[in-house]
């Protein structure tokens, strides 16, 4: 099992970072495992970020809308920092088929769902295994890779940063310590 957490830091080539997000979450519709499962964004960034993830196929839901694709997408919600389970019905299904579900309409093409949601919400912690992203802002990048170690939970699968800060991937690299680091 993996949980690959994605830090994007205030360095980040935002174009890049977003379209990268996309296609790496978006890609068979993110039931492969070294996929991005979650956005852990320093938060001077995050609404660029956002911006960049729409221009390339992510749409961002929210209030009534968002609460239906966490319902539809997650069996078992967990608790507060536990994993849940994801709805087994959905994984590997599209942006469009998990939000019609929801009773949501997303553009044709919609191929990443976003959530902006807090830090301990079960889709932040749930290997979902389908297109629902979710996003967290963070204060700072040391707080983002802390975090990030957290959510990976100790499986040493995959974790994803988008940085051009040196002493930022480095510092990555070895508190996450995965067996595939991008």
């Amino acid at each position: 099992p993996g949980n690959p957490p994605c830090v994007v830091d205030e360095t980040a080539d935002l174009v890049k970072a977003g379209r990268s997000i996309v296609e790496g979450a978006g890609f068979d519709h993110n039931v492969v495992c070294i996929c991005e499962k979650e956005i852990l964004a320093v938060a001077s960034i995050a609404d660029r970020l956002k911006a960049e993830m729409a221009a390339n196929g992510a749409v961002e839901l929210f209030g009534r809308q968002a609460e239906a694709v966490v319902k539809t997408a997650l069996a078992d919600p967990g608790s507060p920092g536990r994993p849940g389970s994801p709805n087994k019905d959905f994984v590997g299904r599209s942006a469009q088929a998990i939000a019609r579900a929801a009773g949501v309409e997303v553009p044709a093409g919609t191929r990443l769902l976003l959530l902006e949601v807090g830090r301990d919400h079960p889709l932040v912690w749930t290997e979902q295994l389908m297109p629902v992203i979710p996003l967290v802002r963070m204060p700072d990048a040391d707080a983002a890779i802390d975090f990030a170690v957290q959510v990976e939970s100790g499986c040493r699968h995959t974790a994803m940063i988008h940085s051009k800060n040196l002493d930022v991937l480095s510092r990555m690299s070895r508190e996450i310590n995965t067996s595939i680091f991008v």
